[in-house]
């Protein structure tokens, strides 16, 4: 449900997690259109600045979306936080760019 707020950010991580580990279709496109939205930022917009990613040739928006849930599963305390950090910090975590 929609809960008013002071808050300007709609989406938490609790309630990403809740979409991602659905299972209903429907919620695992809303879940991984957020993820693109993010992994775009990340490549072409603000968080580029603060999260650097390296995915392996062929991964798959399933695949993310999969792997989210996972890392957002080893960080129940944070997920209070806006959804946005923490899918950027998720995709950098386990996909991190190999330092020359």
């Amino acid at each position: 449900g929609v809960h008013s707020s002071s808050s300007a950010a709609f989406m938490k991580a609790n309630q990403l997690y809740s979409l991602c580990s659905s299972d209903q279709a429907i919620d695992h496109s809303i879940c991984e259109g957020y993820i693109i939205g993010i992994n775009d930022s990340i490549f072409s917009g603000h968080l580029g600045n603060i999260f650097q990613v390296c995915y392996p040739e062929g991964i798959s928006i399933t695949q993310l979306r999969l792997v989210m849930v996972n890392y957002m599963e080893t960080i129940p305390e944070k997920l209070h936080f806006v959804a946005d950090g923490i899918v950027g910090e998720g995709l950098a975590t386990v996909f991190q760019c190999q330092s020359n």
